[in-house]
């Protein structure tokens, strides 16, 4: 892998910023042996190109927000051009998230991304009330869980008690 001179600036960037980059300055090890220059390539894997697509946000079905409309992607992107993975790496390490809680979306990103994509107010709201309604399912349905080990014994005892019920009667119409 040989860095270009922009590479290399873009690399001490990174460096200054304390942030990590992927790249690696030199991916083969020589060695002198006898006169003999060897080089040892390093196990592993290695990629050359990335390409990045970007799909389509639509209003989404999952419960897990706050408050506001869910945010899904579709099946419909578009590919950008394939480009070096280290011309990729050093963009990338200068705008990238670090820690989870910056990737979430509040409510006000999440209806720009919706409005934008094109959705109507009536839209978002109805996608919004649909996400309530799960989200209080499922919360019913924890409250619920130590009830219906309850009710489980309940119907067991019941088809035990129908069985016992069933094999007197035969015993009785058996012996007369």
């Amino acid at each position: 892998m040989v860095i270009t001179q922009s590479q290399d600036q873009m690399l001490k960037q990174v460096e200054e910023a304390g942030m990590q980059s992927i790249l690696k300055r030199d991916g083969v090890r020589n060695h002198e042996y006898e006169g003999y220059r060897i080089s040892k390539q390093r196990n592993g894997v290695s990629f050359d190109t990335v390409t990045v697509r970007q799909y389509e946000m639509l209003l989404g079905d999952h419960p897990q927000v706050s408050t506001g409309p869910p945010v899904s992607i579709g099946w419909n992107y578009e590919q950008q051009q394939p480009e070096s993975i280290d011309d990729f790496e050093t963009r990338r390490c200068l705008y990238r998230k670090k820690q989870l809680n910056h990737m979430v979306m509040n409510y006000y990103k999440r209806t720009a991304i919706i409005e934008r994509a094109g959705f109507t107010a009536i839209e978002i709201k109805a996608a919004s009330c649909e996400a309530d309604r799960i989200k209080r399912q499922r919360y019913v349905t924890r409250r619920m869980l130590p009830l219906w080990k309850i009710e489980d014994v309940i119907e067991s005892t019941g088809r035990k008690a129908k069985r016992a019920v069933s094999r007197n009667q035969a015993v009785q119409i058996g012996t007369t």
